[in-house]
């Protein structure tokens, strides 16, 4: 079940495409028609608040709900933190937007960091590596 969002003290910073499926956009079969898909996110901003309090949201029925987690991070899967990644990109009027919701980008970053391994905790495995490529090399074919 998804969660209505009010958005009667928000104003549109850009607009989507109406969800058209007679299914939620949350069951698993529909996940996949919003993978890496952005163009269904209607992205609001409350009245007298930063870019950082924007929250996306798909219009169905005539209403705007909230995206779950999880629709969220299948819409957004695409987007890479990098070194050079802004969470602000500029709309075509002008406006700021969040490239993507503010939360989302937490839990991006705190998974990446579980997963970042210092270079030095390498060179031992990297050597290993190395070494078994150049055996692997230096044997001659048993049935040529």
């Amino acid at each position: 079940m998804m969660r209505e969002a009010d958005v009667s003290g928000c104003e549109l910073v850009c607009a989507g495409r109406p969800w058209t499926q007679a299914q939620e956009p949350c069951t698993r079969d529909m996940l996949r028609l919003l993978e890496r898909n952005e163009n269904y996110c209607y992205w609001f901003q409350p009245h007298g608040k930063g870019v950082e309090a924007q929250f996306p949201a798909i219009a169905m029925r005539g209403r705007f709900f909230h995206l779950s987690l999880r629709v969220q991070k299948a819409v957004f899967r695409h987007v890479r933190l990098d070194g050079r990644f802004r969470n602000v990109e500029r709309v075509p009027d002008g406006r700021c937007k969040l490239r993507i919701p503010h939360h989302l980008l937490l839990e991006k970053r705190r998974t990446s960091s579980r997963f970042t391994v210092p270079l030095p905790l390498l060179w031992p495995a990297l050597a290993v590596c190395v070494r078994r490529a150049r055996r692997q090399r230096a044997v001659p074919p048993a049935f040529s």
